[in-house]
């Protein structure tokens, strides 16, 4: 998380852990090639193969670029890799504002009046994450104390661990459900030991989000609002 927490609030914790790309943004004018890109730019050569990145943190992508190149990533390069990643988004972002998915506004304001509080379970590093969601004007939607970010050379399944454990840490009992759009998502959740949620609004189609048998799987937050919220009242 980004800042500690409260011991008087263990109560009252009822936390969505969001995803952002193709999650809480829609994927229009988002090129799939930036961190191969980035990785050959820092480094001074050309432009590796690109991996598939989807549902992968940043750092875990530069990390398999660089063992796919036989190159050593330090923590310096590593650094260097993520400021440039970020200048690149935000020339992106400035070319094609990010604009939130169906019905996200919506829900999210609703669910806050519920009591629920929104966090971030993310693949992007913490300034990427924010610039993102500030073009979609939902940054300030998201309590920064409940953030886990893809800064870590790492899989998205220990990110989701991480969360878990920090959770746990400091609230009894945690209510938490995961959010996101890739059947990495999913495995992040069930690593962090909370229920897990996909919608369709990424690259994934249909039949591959509901071959990992998501707790719930929905097309939109907007066609599948209602099954959203009752699935949470359960929770």
């Amino acid at each position: 998380m980004t800042a500690s927490t409260n011991g008087e609030l263990d109560s009252q914790l009822r936390l969505l852990l969001w995803d952002i790309d193709g999650t809480l943004i829609g994927m229009r004018g988002r090129a799939r090639d930036k961190h191969a890109q980035t990785f050959g730019r820092v480094l001074g050569m050309a432009t590796p193969t690109t991996p598939r990145t989807s549902g992968k943190t940043d750092g875990q992508i530069f990390a398999e670029l660089a063992a796919q190149e036989g190159v050593a990533l330090d923590d310096v390069t590593l650094q260097a890799l993520f400021d440039d990643l970020l200048a690149t988004s935000r020339t992106e972002l400035a070319q094609h504002p990010a604009t939130p998915a169906p019905a996200v506004i919506e829900v999210l304001d609703e669910l806050t009046e519920q009591g629920w509080r929104h966090g971030l379970l993310t693949g992007n590093v913490p300034q990427r994450a924010q610039v993102k969601l500030e073009s979609a004007g939902l940054w300030d939607r998201i309590d920064q104390d409940f953030c886990f970010f893809g800064t870590a050379p790492t899989h998205r399944t220990e990110l989701g661990a991480l969360a878990g454990r920090t959770l746990r840490a400091n609230f009894s009992p945690v209510v938490a459900v995961v959010i996101g759009d890739t059947p990495l998502d999913l495995e992040a959740a069930r690593a962090g030991g909370f229920p897990g949620v996909l919608v369709a609004t990424g690259l994934h189609d249909h039949p591959e989000l509901q071959a990992v048998q998501p707790d719930l799987f929905i097309t939109d937050l907007d066609s599948g609002r209602d099954d959203f919220l009752e699935f949470l009242a359960r929770q």
